[in-house]
């Protein structure tokens, strides 16, 4: 009988861990114009290994126009700035 509700409180916590990983990941402050398009186009998706935006992109055509500008912006990293420009080769 302990066995079984170590085992049930087991599963629950680790069903609770699972529901707080998806919600945070649902909740990404660069994630917020996408919130409703998550809802409804990736439920159960699993977030981990960007699984999420990965699912937006799928759905791209069908999300929301600010999470389709959202993904646009992901899309585009641009590189940091250098302080010390790179030497130029010596003269030969």
């Amino acid at each position: 009988m302990k066995r079984i509700h170590f085992k049930l409180i087991t599963i629950s916590a680790l069903l609770s861990a699972v529901a707080i990983c998806a919600q945070a990941s649902a909740d990404r402050p660069y994630l917020k114009p996408c919130k409703t398009d998550v809802a409804k186009f990736c439920k159960g998706v699993d977030p981990a290994n960007e699984g999420v935006i990965g699912c937006l992109k799928e759905h791209r055509e069908e999300v929301s126009d600010s999470c389709k500008a959202r993904l646009a912006q992901l899309r585009v990293k641009p590189k940091p700035a250098t302080k010390n420009p790179p030497a130029a080769p010596p003269a030969k």
